[in-house]
């Protein structure tokens, strides 16, 4: 026990204590790149956890970006509260117990935090707790507990104040500490004078009173015996705030005054004082840009004049020292870590983020900007009973993924016959790779996409090919860069803080997301009815699709019960149909479609209210396509007859953004007929039979009267699962399979549906009916104008009994192949095999082109640009990368990849190669075998006139 208690006291000798001894740490002068030991003893400091086991550490980091010693970056773990939504890992954070109060843990710090190499630190952040946080320990005085973190090499800094822009009262006591990481002469000075020198020492320590009001700095020289480290920081003596109302009405957000002056304002009742931040103060917290607040204390603005006129300036907010946020009513935003991502091609002229001037998003503004001008003035929307609706998302229906080239498609899209395109959301959201539904700013289009006048000339061409465009809207939730979220936001949990004017401080509802929107605030509502009307003034959005509006409630269901979030709420119903008639004084029939799967009742009233709703049918018609009866009736789910609804107001969908792909259904899974001998002559997991299910199954939707939406790709039999490569991960982009025959056909057999719908007066009818529950299924349209009647075999085997039921006798037509039958007893038995159809109709309509080649007009341009389809994966990558391509001829191929720069890194493949798949790895190395270092990079397909290139980032 004796040698125990020697090596113990040996082993701390090695410690550098600091904080009264609360924290021992080794090395003596720790860099990031260090595995740091740190020693707790919880019986000093605020000895809060003396006798507590096991102790958890709660640690960040302080950067050159953080404002204040609590501005902690690189949190790991929020602070246990109890919460049952908070996602904390202990194991993490836990901390060895060595005995005595005295508790361990090592760490690497830019491993473990995940430090951004070109951002500078000068700290690690403490506070230890107990496993429920109910116990925390601190220095004595209940401040936070600092270890500092030295750059490598010879290094000097300040460790108090840790940060810029400090701020304090005339005649406050400024505490300053100056380590150095070797023996050193340091001199500190005070707005440009000496205030104290020390000789031959590792610290400076003294304290300043400050002056009268204003910028004051503080800078230090420091030589050693390796180098010299000079440094400064500034402080900032406070002022009142300024309560003053703007000079004219203004609104929250960007106000031009004029080409050279802007007013900038934001919400912040309950706050203390703000700064603006940006290109034209070299993104310095300066006085001169301190905010005024409003008489009634719930804005802050500031007039800012002298600007260039049509530049564009980037800025920020900065509240109560803590607090750095975009603009949340901005229409353009830089995004540190994203933009990079942003190919020239896609965004030419792009602003470069403000790198080590600040962090986090960073909103734009710009006067004089040149307003688009729209050559379409006179588009007439479809009615909404003859929707067809194709929805996309760019980023997986285009290798490029911009608006530009989305408008190459539209030649393909109007051939098709759709009159409605649905776009998923196209606002700035988190990241680049997404779906679009975590939302971080709501008037912006994503850049990732495009500039704002590239989407505007593709909705201004949609209108003059009669096409309308829908946008996905989502208000049940905001991600984590919202600036509405982050200005009122409990620091521990990370969540909505219980004052936050827009957001729930929980989530009230399963499937809910952080931040969930409080559609009782009238502050939400402003801000709802504000964004709306920005998309439909700004870019002529002609519909809304609103995501998950289901969750526009206070009902507490959360986490689980469906049911009783389901269930008929009136808080809900008048919510949304506030947001509906809103919409409805400037726009009198603006699609408004909610996908909403609630109470029958609840539906209904908002049905009759004038929405339209979403019908999901996926599972009925994927059981229909496999050729299983069980789960296989249909009609509820596209009929709004067959819901007693009195408009067609169910927007039905076979496939969706959010379910899985039919034709994926019955590869997998898709039933066969197997004879006596044990042969299989009908199998639907085969493509070409596949492809004639799904087209069967397109012939008992698009005739169903109502609104229809289809799922990008689905016309041509796309058959990925939607979980390949994770669910909301990119998926391969198929326009190949627009030249393979089978699958021409599937296109044009949906074309000659969509035109059957939207050309015929019958397909409005609401004397309709559908008999589908069993594999025979029928359907039958009465109507003044045309009688259809429609049967079909979805099983697997012969049927010979299938009743038509005809409305009357004599001729009858076969649309989809231009037969005519004589009918001389409507009951008389039609045999169908298995899988086939007949859409019948009593007047002689033009028989569709099924069969042909495709011909030159039929062409699009997207297919003469991509000759060469590509998927890579993964992507980004930290060892090998797979490059998946599909050429369509045999030729000379030449697989190239460059740096950024456009320097040559490597030649994958220059020869000759057979049409069809191929795939090459990249290991990540030059010509000469060197790997490289992480970045981005582009690779080139080249094969005689065609050519294609993408990126690809390493990663490490």
């Amino acid at each position: 026990m004796l040698r125990y208690s020697i090596f113990l006291s040996l082993y701390f000798s090695l410690l550098v204590s600091i904080n009264g001894q609360v924290v021992s740490y080794s090395p003596m002068y720790p860099t990031l790149s260090d595995s740091i030991e740190i020693i707790y003893d919880a019986s000093m400091g605020n000895a809060e956890l003396t006798g507590v086991s096991p102790v958890y550490m709660h640690t960040g980091t302080i950067s050159e970006n953080s404002l204040s010693n609590s501005d902690w970056k690189h949190r790991i773990n929020p602070w246990p509260t109890g919460d049952p939504d908070l996602v904390i890992i202990d194991s993490l954070v836990l901390m060895q117990d060595l005995g005595s109060n005295l508790h361990r843990v090592k760490i690497k710090p830019n491993a473990y935090y995940g430090t951004n190499p070109i951002i500078d630190y000068n700290a690690l952040a403490f506070v230890f707790r107990d496993l429920n946080g109910t116990l925390a320990g601190k220095n004595a005085d209940n401040s936070d507990i600092f270890i500092p973190i030295f750059e490598p090499g010879y290094d000097a800094m300040f460790f108090e104040p840790k940060t810029s822009a400090h701020r304090v009262n005339a005649g406050d006591p400024i505490d300053v500490e100056i380590l150095s990481n070797e023996s050193s002469d340091i001199t500190l000075y005070h707005d440009g004078s000496i205030v104290k020198q020390v000789f031959g020492n590792t610290i400076l320590t003294d304290t300043l009173f400050a002056p009268s009001s204003g910028v004051h700095w503080l800078r230090l020289e420091a030589t050693g015996t390796t180098g010299t480290k000079i440094d400064s920081i500034y402080y900032i003596v406070d002022e009142p705030t300024v309560l003053v109302d703007p000079p004219f009405a203004t609104q929250n957000g960007i106000n031009y005054v004029n080409d050279s002056t802007v007013i900038l304002q934001f919400y912040g009742l309950g706050k203390s004082f703000a700064y603006v931040i940006g290109d034209f103060n070299d993104w310095k917290i300066d006085p001169a840009y301190r905010m005024n607040q409003t008489l009634d204390g719930s804005a802050f603005w500031i007039q800012i004049s002298g600007l260039t006129p049509g530049t564009e300036y980037a800025y920020q907010y900065v509240i109560d020292q803590d607090v750095v946020i975009a603009d949340p009513w901005a229409e353009k935003y830089l995004d540190e870590f994203n933009d990079i991502n942003i190919l020239p091609f896609t965004y030419p002229g792009l602003k470069d983020y403000p790198s080590g001037k600040t962090h986090g998003m960073v909103s734009i503004f710009q006067t004089a900007q040149t307003p688009y001008t729209w050559s379409t003035s006179s588009f007439s929307r479809p009615w909404s009973q003859d929707l067809v609706i194709y929805e996309l998302l760019i980023r997986d229906f285009l290798l490029h993924h911009d608006y530009e080239k989305l408008t190459d498609t539209l030649d393909y899209l109007q051939n098709l016959g759709i009159n409605a395109i649905e776009l998923m959301p196209i606002n700035e959201f988190d990241g680049n790779q997404s779906w679009g539904y975590a939302p971080a700013f709501y008037n912006a289009p994503d850049k990732y996409y495009g500039p704002k006048e590239d989407l505007q000339a593709f909705i201004d061409e949609c209108h003059s090919r009669g096409i309308a465009v829908i946008v996905d809207v989502v208000f049940n939730h905001a991600f984590g860069q919202n600036s509405m979220a982050r200005l009122y936001q409990d620091k521990n949990s990370g969540k909505p803080s219980w004052d936050n004017p827009w957001f729930n401080d929980h989530v009230p509802h399963p499937f809910g997301f952080y931040n969930d929107f409080d559609h009782s605030s009238l502050k939400t509502q402003y801000m709802v009815d504000r964004v709306l009307q920005h998309w439909h003034d700004e870019y002529k959005i002609d519909g809304f699709r609103f995501d998950l509006s289901k969750g526009f409630t206070n009902v507490y269901s959360y986490p689980s019960d469906i049911g009783l979030w389901s269930t008929y709420d009136s808080d809900r119903i008048y919510w949304l149909k506030r947001i509906y008639d809103v919409v409805r004084t400037y726009d009198s029939d603006c699609f408004m479609i909610l996908e909403h799967f609630s109470d029958a009742a609840e539906e209904l009233e908002l049905s009759n209210h004038g929405f339209l709703l979403w019908g999901n049918a996926n599972s009925q018609y994927r059981q229909a396509a496999m050729g299983y009866e069980s789960g296989s009736d249909f009609s509820w789910h596209v009929s709004s007859k067959h819901r007693s609804w009195p408009f067609q107001h169910l927007i039905g969908y076979m496939e969706s953004h959010d379910e899985e792909r039919l034709m994926y259904e019955c590869h997998e899974y898709g039933n066969m007929q197997i004879n006596g001998a044990g042969d299989t002559i009908y199998n639907i997991q085969e493509t070409a039979t596949a492809l004639k299910r799904v087209e069967m199954c397109a012939a008992f939707f698009y005739t169903v009267p109502g609104p229809k939406m289809l799922w990008q790709f689905g016309e041509l039999g796309y058959d990925f699962s939607i979980n390949f490569n994770g669910r909301t991960n990119p998926k391969p982009i198929r326009w190949n399979y627009f030249q393979e025959g089978n699958r021409h056909r599937l296109y044009k057999a949906f074309r000659a549906l969509i035109k059957l719908k939207t050309e015929n007066i019958a397909f409005r009818s609401s004397n309709y009916d559908l008999d589908v529950w069993g594999t025979g299924k029928r359907m039958w349209i009465t109507d003044p104008s045309m009688n259809v009647t429609i049967i079909g075999n979805f099983g697997v085997d012969s049927l010979s009994t299938m009743m038509p039921s005809f409305q009357h006798t004599g001729q009858w037509f076969d649309y989809m192949t231009g037969d005519t039958i004589f009918v001389s007893n409507v009951n008389d038995p039609i045999p169908l095999a298995a899988g086939e159809y007949h859409v019948y109709t009593d007047v002689k309509l033009a028989e569709p082109d099924l069969n042909g080649p495709v011909s030159i007009e039929e062409e699009i341009s997207e297919q003469n640009r991509f000759k060469i389809e590509t998927f890579v994966y993964p992507n980004p990558f930290s060892e090998e990368v797979l490059i998946n391509y599909t050429l369509k001829e045999s030729g000379k191929t030449k697989i190239t990849i460059y740096d950024i720069l456009g320097n040559k890194v490597k030649e994958l493949v220059n020869d000759f190669q057979s049409s069809g798949n191929h795939s090459i790895k990249w290991n990540g190395t030059n010509d000469k075998g060197s790997i490289q270092s992480g970045g981005h990079f582009f690779y080139r397909i080249e094969q005689m006139n065609h050519y294609c290139s993408g990126q690809i980032v390493k990663v490490h």
